[in-house]
């Protein structure tokens, strides 16, 4: 084996998957960021408490994250939203966490035993994250006044707490 293989494979193997990685989502990186500035799309998702409808978009500033009980990044990027609620820094209100494709008891079990203090929503039939092209969750959108999308994120997002405060607040 060369000296040089033996020194950087490891290194060299990495990058490359790196690399690979990169290359695999980097399509639907910039899809997202396409998608800021234009309106969002129009549907309905389901109340999990209520059972009532919620039309998306809505006519106030809100964060609408896409989400599922099994997704590891989802946990923490709700909690660190429950977080920054149960201190005051946004209002609850502005946060909408739809759940994809995932059965209402599922849903209600998983909210309950977290204490989310934001409305959760169901979109069973995949519908509304077909409509906001999520491709992988969390899928995390701020949505203006107007309607339109501020910013858009996937996965997790070292820069979500501080945007969070500066775009409800």
């Amino acid at each position: 084996m060369p000296k040089f293989l033996k020194a950087h494979g490891f290194n060299l193997l990495l990058s490359l998957g790196v690399l690979y990685f990169l290359a695999q989502r980097a399509p639907g990186i910039v899809e997202l960021y396409r998608l800021e500035g234009q309106p969002a799309a129009v549907t309905q998702v389901i109340d999990l408490n209520s059972g009532s409808p919620i039309d998306l978009p809505f006519a106030e500033k809100k964060v609408l994250v896409f989400w599922a009980t099994w997704c590891g990044p989802c946990k923490v990027e709700l909690a660190r939203i429950n977080k920054l609620i149960e201190n005051g820094a946004i209002p609850a209100e502005s946060v909408v966490a739809v759940s994809v494709k995932e059965e209402a008891s599922l849903v209600a079990d998983f909210v309950k035993k977290n204490n989310y203090l934001f409305k959760v929503a169901l979109d069973e039939s995949g519908q509304a994250a077909q409509l906001y092209q999520v491709a992988g969750t969390p899928t995390i959108y701020f949505i203006d006044e107007s309607g339109k999308t501020e910013w858009v994120t996937m996965g997790l997002s070292p820069s979500l707490e501080i945007r969070l405060k500066s775009f409800l607040n």
